[in-house]
């Protein structure tokens, strides 16, 4: 997800002496996280920028790499130990756009995400930006991601390959978003209707696209089409 593009940046405040320390999270036992923290021993928002994000999932918790990232003030995110990824690609598209910087906060317990919000998947290997359909609670299991872009199929990944999870918050952008068009409303409106009546929108999507030829109807659904 990350990996290209360099966006402007967000506005830094002033320039404060940085240290490094580390923060205990908790998730089925004692995890650790590293964070910087300011001169009064805040936690920082720290910005990792695409030429940064190869060696986060082997160097996270890493004092030396964390301490050359750059902290940053964003109105509104004071505080609280949340990291900025730079956004790379389209796959969340239009939702979010190349060179975007999205701001997360870290998920300590993933049995208490939130299905169907934006988070900065970590694994063993790399980063990515996905909607989680569901909770995770086996750690056998797999977890199943989707993009927002419709180019992109959604596809699971095995849980013993997550390494951390940031639930997005917010995000900063130079992109100006554009009037929106009256088939873009009514899709959203649609999926709005198909959601109130219990049913998986991604699925139902799916079932159509597929032209309900050889497809099982979605999850709760008996579909005359």
């Amino acid at each position: 997800m990350l990996r290209e593009g360099a966006g402007s940046a967000p506005a830094r405040g002033p320039a404060a002496p940085t240290k490094v320390a580390t923060h205990n999270k908790y998730e089925d036992g004692l995890k650790v996280l590293t964070v910087t923290v300011d001169k009064d021993g805040d936690e920082n928002t720290v910005l990792f920028p695409r030429e940064a994000q190869a060696g986060y999932p082997t160097r996270m918790n890493d004092e030396v790499y964390l301490q050359d990232m750059q902290p940053y003030n964003i109105p509104g995110f004071e505080g609280g130990g949340y990291r900025a990824f730079e956004v790379d690609g389209l796959s969340m598209h239009p939702t979010f756009n190349n060179r975007d910087i999205v701001v997360c906060s870290y998920v300590d317990r993933w049995h208490l995400l939130k299905p169907w919000e934006c988070y900065v998947v970590v694994t063993q290997e790399n980063l990515l930006l996905k909607r989680i359909s569901e909770v995770i609670t086996d750690r056998r299991g797999t977890v199943e991601l989707y993009s927002d872009n419709p180019g992109y199929d959604p596809y699971r990944l095995p849980v013993s390959d997550l390494v951390q999870l940031w639930h997005v918050r917010g995000y900063l952008s130079t992109a100006v978003p554009t009037r929106p068009d009256s088939r873009g409303a009514l899709l959203e409106r649609l999926q709005e209707v198909i959601e109130s009546l219990g049913h998986d929108y991604h699925e139902v999507r799916r079932f159509l696209e597929e032209g309900g030829q050889g497809a099982h109807s979605p999850r709760g659904a008996a579909m005359a089409v």
